[in-house]
């Protein structure tokens, strides 16, 4: 029986900050990886065959072990139990930069992210070609070239984009200008099914 491949990269902090924008305070932002993939994967299109999931594609900041052992710790064990959901998924991470505010106080910023995920989705879409669609859950304009670039080599059919949509304002989901990507609006009721409420921050005994 034919299938459709699909292949899903998260842009982790991109759908952590878009979930609480869209659906306000009290949001943690946390959801299974795993089974929005699979959510994504089998919402396909009359024209086209079942959805199989091939890939789970995380793309995540993670804070330095040195600067930020609390917060390095607890994502380490959010990336482990990802790893436990299935095969499937697969964790790319950086480590979050750190910048200085004009008063003189750090914080980290993402550095890297957005140009790795674009690279892992060229490289499997239009190169390896290991997948029949790819699914891009963010709302980051700067990942538009490289749908452009999957487009224009693997047409329109091949690319879809999701993000949260909800009553609070939340962004908008990406479109190619001159095209009519499919777009994945994910309201708040799918939400609170595939929330992810586990304290990653705790120490387990």
């Amino acid at each position: 029986m034919a299938v459709t491949r699909v292949e899903v990269f998260i842009d982790w902090q991109n759908c952590y900050r878009s979930a609480q924008d869209a659906f306000g305070p009290g949001t943690n932002g946390n959801v299974n990886p795993n089974a929005l993939a699979r959510h994504l994967a089998a919402t396909r299109l009359p024209d086209q065959a079942p959805g199989e999931l091939t890939t789970v594609q995380i793309h995540s900041g993670i804070p330095s072990q040195r600067k930020s052992p609390t917060t390095y710790a607890a994502r380490r064990r959010q990336h482990a139990a990802w790893k436990m959901l299935s095969s499937f998924v697969e964790i790319h991470t950086r480590t979050l930069a750190t910048r200085r505010d004009p008063s003189g106080n750090e914080y980290a910023v993402e550095k890297g992210i957005d140009v790795a995920l674009a690279i892992g989705m060229v490289r499997r879409v239009v190169f390896e070609k290991t997948c029949d669609v790819v699914v891009l859950v963010s709302a980051d304009t700067d990942l538009l070239p490289a749908l452009e670039l999957i487009i224009q080599r693997r047409g329109v059919k091949a690319v879809e984009v999701a993000t949260w949509d909800g009553p609070h304002r939340g962004p908008q989901p990406l479109a190619v200008a001159g095209h009519q990507v499919r777009q994945h609006r994910l309201d708040e009721r799918l939400y609170r099914k595939l929330e992810d409420t586990t304290p990653y921050h705790l120490r387990r005994c």
